[in-house]
């Protein structure tokens, strides 16, 4: 029985680039390109590329240790409220 995710990336990758998830994940192989850069192009997490790739044994290149790393300062720097520095604001203002 099928789950409600079965076939989401193929459909995507068809949806967005017309051709299938392995013709895809060969071509970013072909052009050198990281987990990291194919996340970005494609719109899902880099675990579901790794993912794909490994059930068509497909190896990308790894990530840099830059461009693995995301920058989160934006949002601890800003003054609003959000899921990522709400336990580092002080709360005798708010309450």
């Amino acid at each position: 029985m099928p789950n409600q995710y079965t076939g989401s990336f193929e459909h995507k990758i068809q949806e967005r680039f017309n051709c299938s998830a392995k013709n895809i994940l060969e071509q970013f192989a072909s052009e050198n390109i990281s987990y990291f850069e194919a996340e970005k192009r494609i719109g899902v997490t880099h675990g579901t590329i790794r993912k794909w790739a490994r059930r068509y044994g497909i190896k990308l290149k790894a990530a840099s240790n830059m461009q693995a790393q995301e920058d989160y300062s934006h949002y601890f720097l800003t003054k609003e409220l959000n899921t990522h520095n709400f336990l580092s604001r002080c709360w005798k203002k708010y309450a």
